[in-house]
């Protein structure tokens, strides 16, 4: 049986594992639960992470680094426009089923480098509404 069905049969919510191989030496690997409140303990997510890997026979051979990352979703939208120009999560950016934000700000970032640009070397300070303009409606 696979881990979600046992977790479900438990009455847990579910988790699964993202996987994203560099070379066959080296692979990405996260635990990811995005339904959960309260959010999972860390040690929660981590205790599935071992538990999945252990049921598919994966051996982890060394750890480069371990991050913790929550993303806060069904929150309020940014208060806009800002003085400040926030992007990715701050900018309210977050796919609001699976949490993602990467590839849109990926996308957005050459709009925001072209604001940036027009205001360097520049006595014009951009702000507020016409900031707000230049990078979502530009």
């Amino acid at each position: 049986m696979n881990l979600i069905c046992e977790l479900a049969i438990q009455g847990k919510l579910p988790s699964f594992l993202y996987v994203m191989p560099f070379d066959s030496n080296l692979v990405f690997l996260e635990e990811a639960c995005l339904v959960s409140r309260p959010a999972l303990s860390d040690m929660e997510v981590k205790s599935r992470m071992v538990a999945r890997l252990r049921h598919l026979g994966i051996k982890v051979k060394d750890v480069i680094e371990d991050e913790k990352a929550s993303i806060a979703m069904g929150g309020p939208l940014p208060k806009i426009p800002r003085s400040v120009m926030a992007i990715g999560g701050a900018s309210g950016v977050i796919h609001p089923s699976i949490g993602f934000m990467v590839a849109r700000t990926m996308s957005l970032s050459p709009v925001v480098a072209d604001v940036i640009v027009e205001c360097l070397g520049s006595t014009r300070v951009i702000r507020g509404r016409p900031l707000y303009r230049s990078v979502w409606n530009g």
